[in-house]
């Protein structure tokens, strides 16, 4: 280095000295990331999926969720979470996508999405929900959790009285379909998503007050993938859901609506009994005691709920094959849930199963939960 420009650096230097420390005084920016997940863990009296009371108990730490946020600017933002599924045996990419601003009140999403169908699939952290597991219409015939690549609008108007999310996304895979899981099998997760046929799908959510929540959610998406074995296949389904809160009392129902077009050479294939309509809902009833039990300002509160669900698998089958009686369950569950503070939740239920064969199974479930 020369005299000159060691000289000249040195004179940079002091010159930028004083800028340097009036940096250091001005206030720091917020922080553009923010760490957001939640977590919850599972006893089961049976295990949960068995029709038999001699099936065995189990606990399991069920998921253990971590998500990152961050802010590129003020338009422009990452969102994403890992799933860690029993105890890290199962993982899984919830979703992440990139978000750009579009207005105010509209903007655009690409990358791996939840489907906005039902209203758990996108809210499904614990404490949204009172049981200890997630109902088992939703997880059937949604099927929650439901993600896949693609790209869309999010949106809120009318001073977020009416909210919508529209995606364009990777179809189903019809060659996994099942006969008492029904689509569930058939989700990519987002995991090199086959994309020979597309899906598209949306969500309409209405809040005309506090009190009242209407909401309608529609798929239609080919699920053959080109698969010539297959030969077409095209997946629909329909959704419409209510909530209704007042004080401390809250009403909630569901229905759900599937119609698979092709089932007869879906089922051909796979050699199951694939249902051409796949048909439930549930309703759900629930109390709020905090102001009963609770002194003012407590952050805690205990919430009394009772869910009926009826949902088939196979509510019709294609000509020629003949309906599994055990794809029609009807559920019961009824329990409490205790809220310490309004992200942290532990749970205790029961459920009493039927199938369409008539066995019948009772279930003791109880749960932990939280979200930040």
């Amino acid at each position: 280095m020369s005299k000159y420009t060691f000289f000249s650096l040195l004179g940079l230097y002091f010159y930028c000295l004083p800028a340097v420390g009036m940096a250091q005084d001005e206030p720091e920016k917020e922080v553009p990331w923010r760490l957001h997940g939640y977590g919850e863990l599972h006893f089961n009296h049976p295990k949960s999926g068995a029709m038999s009371q001699a099936a065995g108990d189990e606990i399991d730490i069920h998921r253990w969720v971590i998500g990152l946020a961050y802010e590129f600017s003020d338009r422009i933002r990452m969102d994403m979470e890992l799933d860690f599924e029993h105890a890290f045996n199962e993982p899984e990419f919830e979703y992440g996508y990139l978000e750009f601003d579009l207005t105010p009140t509209l903007s655009a999403r690409v990358g791996s999405v939840l489907m906005p169908v039902g209203p758990l699939n996108e809210f499904h952290e614990p404490p949204l929900f009172y049981s200890v597991e997630r109902p088992y219409t939703e997880a059937s015939l949604i099927p929650t959790t439901w993600q896949e690549n693609g790209a869309g609008l999010v949106g809120r108007f009318m001073q977020g009285k009416v909210a919508f999310r529209a995606y364009a996304t990777a179809g189903l895979d019809a060659y996994k379909f099942t006969t008492l899981d029904g689509l569930r099998k058939g989700r990519s997760k987002s995991v090199k998503s086959k994309i020979e046929d597309w899906a598209g799908v949306g969500r309409v959510e209405v809040s005309p007050n506090k009190y009242v929540t209407l909401a309608t959610s529609g798929y239609v998406g080919g699920a053959d993938q080109s698969d010539s074995s297959l030969g077409y296949a095209l997946v629909k389904i329909w959704e419409g859901d209510l909530k209704f809160k007042y004080e401390g009392f809250e009403l909630s129902g569901t229905f759900l609506r599937t119609e698979i077009n092709g089932a007869e050479r879906v089922s051909a294939v796979t050699g199951d009994t694939i249902g051409s309509a796949m048909q439930g809902g549930y309703v759900e009833a629930a109390y709020r005691f905090k102001k009963l039990f609770f002194p003012e300002g407590s952050r805690a509160d205990l919430a009394l709920f009772a869910r009926y669900e009826r949902f088939n698998t196979n509510h019709e089958v294609p000509a020629g094959y003949t309906a599994d009686k055990r794809a029609l369950r009807r559920i019961f569950t009824t329990g409490l849930a205790f809220y310490p503070l309004s992200s942290v939740v532990l749970k205790a239920d029961g459920e009493f199963w039927k199938d369409g064969t008539d066995d019948k199974v009772e279930r003791l479930n109880l749960g932990a939960g939280f979200m930040f």
